[in-house]
């Protein structure tokens, strides 16, 4: 019988040629697959640069439009007087209301309605409104009233409507924005 020997540990030869293959093969693959993914993200970014670009021009038009805006605003607002009045109420509190008077160049001024005698109020608003619209005599004078309609009671409503139109009828410069005179008589 034959006996086999043993090798020794420094005998044995490991072949690493088909490894290397491999990994460079891995390798190979991996830094083709970088740039086609550099070249893909280099595509996205250009289209992000073209729209984030386009996206500043029309930021710049925007700008330029709401400065010419502005400068009309400021032109319209040497020639024309806007009066702002508003008359909110409490649901909590109806007895307790408030006319509110906003002219330009003037603070805002505040006439309380407390209760149901409220003529004094309404007569105090009255002459202080005359007064502002005797002292601008020379510029269109527009009253706006509550923009939000449902902050506003019909009693109180009907009672500043007809103080705005009789200062529109005795004033020709005043105007009454939302033509509140065809609405309410």
């Amino acid at each position: 019988m034959r006996r086999y020997k043993r090798n020794k540990k420094n005998d044995i030869i490991i072949d690493l040629t088909s490894l290397l293959d491999v990994i460079f093969i891995v390798l190979l693959v991996v830094m083709a697959g970088q740039f086609t993914a550099s070249k893909s993200q280099e595509n996205t970014l250009a289209e992000q640069q073209a729209e984030a670009e386009a996206m500043m021009e029309e930021a710049e038009n925007n700008i330029a439009v709401y400065e010419n805006m502005i400068d009309t605003m400021d032109n319209v607002n040497k020639y024309i007087i806007a009066v702002s009045i508003a008359v909110p109420y409490n649901k909590e509190e109806l007895r307790k209301r408030e006319i509110k008077l906003l002219a330009e160049g003037n603070e805002l001024k505040s006439f309380p309605l407390v209760g149901s005698d409220t003529e004094e109020s309404f007569n105090e608003f009255k002459e202080t409104l005359e007064g502002f619209i005797k002292s601008n005599t020379d510029s269109p004078v527009i009253l706006s009233l509550n923009d939000d309609d449902e902050k506003i009671l019909y009693r109180d409503e009907k009672a500043v409507t007809e103080i705005l139109n009789e200062l529109s009828g005795k004033y020709g410069n005043v105007y009454i924005k939302g033509n509140l005179s065809e609405v309410m008589p």
